[in-house]
């Protein structure tokens, strides 16, 4: 199995903060490995591709920062996860797609559903437990997009490879 290239979306530190540490709390320790997380991007050849992929999202961060929204606490199986809700992330996303046609798995050909995963790997009664709990004590969220993460994969294991902030583009 070779490696991969995962792309995620880049938050806001006090919502990378808040997150983290709920994942931190629920996810089970022995599984997690990486940080909260809004993946956009599951799977890119790497390094196959690099130079490629790096153009087209050096291209794509030429964008302010922006807003979305965290809609819900979302349940589905043993898997607990905050919901997002963005039409410029989903517009980002299809360019994404559209830049990297060729190289996508059918996974990432998919409409995007953004979420934020706080707890997996656990029992369908744990995740009920801790939906229940969540869900009784949540607000709507406003919540910032920042740039892309990327990370090599390779035989489970994520490895952070570089942050590209986003930056509004200079007008000549």
């Amino acid at each position: 199995m070779g490696s991969s290239l995962i792309v995620t979306l880049k938050l806001d530190d006090g919502t990378q903060h808040f997150f983290n540490a709920l994942r931190k709390n629920y996810f089970p320790k022995h599984w997690n490995y990486i940080n909260a997380h809004c993946t956009l991007i599951h799977k890119l050849p790497f390094p196959a591709e690099a130079e490629y992929i790096q153009r087209k999202l050096e291209a794509s961060a030429r964008r302010a920062a922006f807003n979305m929204m965290v809609s819900d606490v979302d349940h589905t199986g043993n898997v607990v996860s905050y919901r997002i809700v963005s039409t410029e992330l989903q517009k980002l996303h299809l360019d994404l797609q559209a830049d990297f046609a060729t190289l996508l798995m059918k996974r990432d050909r998919q409409i995007l559903q953004p979420h934020i995963t706080i707890q997996n790997k656990v029992t369908a009664f744990k995740s009920a437990a801790l939906h229940k709990k969540l869900t009784e004590s949540f607000h709507t969220m406003n919540i910032l997009a920042t740039g892309f993460c990327t990370w090599l994969y390779s035989k489970g294991k994520w490895q952070h490879v570089q942050d590209l902030d986003f930056h509004a583009a200079k007008k000549l």
